[in-house]
This record gives structure tokens, sequence and C-alpha cells, in this order.
């Protein structure tokens, strides 16, 4: 103190010197004169070292208060995430299929072809990458709600197999219809008198199914009607084939977009297209 106003320890501070080293914390003067004579004890006009430490010794202990701290911050509540609806989801598959066949120049009679090179603009051009969620605009807190049993590995992503079960139909809205002239030269398929229904009753229920389905897509590639009776018993005729049960078994395992399908599909095409000659 005494060096901050060049005063003299032995002689003491006067009142302006008291006043010049407390005017750093804005006390007013008044405040400052009577801090001065109470801490001059003998009245002698100078505040001497004695004086000064027998009043810092003389102050009481302040008092301390808890004060808890409170935190004013305002709640801000996460924003709530609305999962887009079945409904939403197809519209926006479906405006993507159509950007999509806006270029696509290919035919567009088979919808697998149309499915791969559709999934391929979503993944950047790779069949072997998965689609994340981003790519068909769902919030990764949605992938669960939204694609449920569509993710069978429940690695919350979609891979060429899985994303197949909905874009096959989305894409078949789209696929080129026979003209009309075209549709009268359609012939009905032959019968199979051999089969009776009672073996196709006999059938397993998933490999009539999915043997049925083979015949039908494959008449309507030949442009060929065939009625649904006629369809379940080629479907049984097939089955008694060692080499479509094999391949049967395959694709229950592995599923329809499998290579083990595309093999059974071309293994069923020449044998169709026997019957539908006869």
């Amino acid at each position: 103190m005494f060096s901050a106003v060049e005063g003299d320890m032995e002689i003491g501070l006067d009142g302006n010197q008291f006043f010049e080293f407390l005017a750093g914390a804005r006390i007013p003067r008044v405040e400052t004169d009577d801090i001065y004579s109470a801490m001059d004890t003998d009245s002698d006009g100078l505040l001497t070292t004695e004086e000064l430490m027998k009043a810092v010794d003389s102050c009481p202990v302040p008092e301390r208060v808890h004060i808890p701290v409170v935190d004013t911050k305002p709640y801000i509540r996460e924003p709530v995430i609305e999962c887009p609806t079945e409904r939403e989801q197809y519209k926006f598959l479906r405006t993507r299929a159509m950007k999509f066949l806006g270029g696509y120049g290919a035919e567009r009679s088979d919808v697998r072809a149309m499915a791969e090179a559709f999934y391929t603009t979503l993944t950047g051009g790779d069949l072997e990458m998965v689609i994340s969620p981003r790519d068909l605009d769902i919030p990764e807190s949605c992938v669960k709600e939204c694609w449920g049993e569509l993710d069978t590995n429940k690695d919350g992503y979609l891979d060429l197999q899985e994303f197949n079960r909905i874009s096959h139909d989305i894409l078949e809205e789209f696929l080129e219809k026979p003209t009309r002239e075209e549709q009268r030269k359609t012939r009905p398929a032959s019968v199979v008198p051999e089969i009776r229904m009672e073996e196709v009753e006999a059938m397993n229920g998933a490999d009539r199914k999915i043997l049925t389905g083979v015949v039908v897509n494959t008449y309507r590639e030949l442009n060929v009607r065939v009625g649904e009776e006629d369809a379940l018993k080629i479907a049984a005729k097939l089955s008694q084939n060692q080499e479509v049960v094999q391949l049967l078994n395959k694709v229950r395992d592995l599923g329809p977009n499998s290579e083990a399908f595309d093999t059974l599909k071309r293994l069923v095409r020449p044998i169709v297209e026997r019957l539908a000659r006869h």
C-alpha cells in the first residue's frame, strides 16, 4: 500500500494517500474518510503501519453462505422424429423409379433386370454395395419400424435380395404390356392330360407356389396364355424331374433372388417351350 502511493512507512499515510489507494475500488470519498478515521486510532492525521496492521487483524471473518447453483437454462427437448408411413415410402420409391426409368434404355420386359439397374442407381453403380437408410430418405432411428422383416439380417441396410422384395412391386407397374394385336396372336397353352389334380394337391405347398410362378412367367415371356389348372398340372409334372427337385431345395433355402432360382428358370424353360408347342 505504501509503495503504491509512494508513502513513507516511517511517517504514515495521510487521508489523501489513503483515498488515492482506494480510488481503484471506486469507494466514495465520504466513506473513505470514515474508514480512515476509524483506523487512525490516535487521531493524529497519519495512518501508521501499526495502526494499519491492527485494523486488518481486527477485521471480522466473513460469513460464508452456501448458494446452490441452479441451472436456469431453458430445457430444450430433442426433436421428435416422425417415421415415414408405408404410403410415404411407396411414394418416394415410385418417384425415384420414374426418374430412373426416364433414362432406362433397355426394354421394360424383364422386371429382374430393371430392378438390378434401379438398385445400382441407389448404390452408386455397384450391385455388391448395400442401400443405407439415407438412400431411401429414412431416418436411422426409423429403420426397424420402416423396414421390419424386409431387413432379414437386421444389419440396418438392404442388399439386392432384400431390396428386390419391394422394387419388383414398384417396377411391375411400368412393364411394357403387349399390344392388342400381339394379344390376339397368343394361343392358349396345351393341357397336360396325364397329370391329375390329385397329384397337384399332393405337392409340397411351397414347391407348388414356386413352380407355378415359374411356369406362368415363362408362358408370359413366350406370349402364350395358360390357364390356372394347366399351370398347376405343368408344375406337378416338373416336380417329377429330379434336377428340378434338387434346385427347389436350394431355392427354398436361398430365396427367389438367388442363383439357384435363375438356374431353375433356365432348366424349366425348354420343358415349358416343348409343352407349349404341342
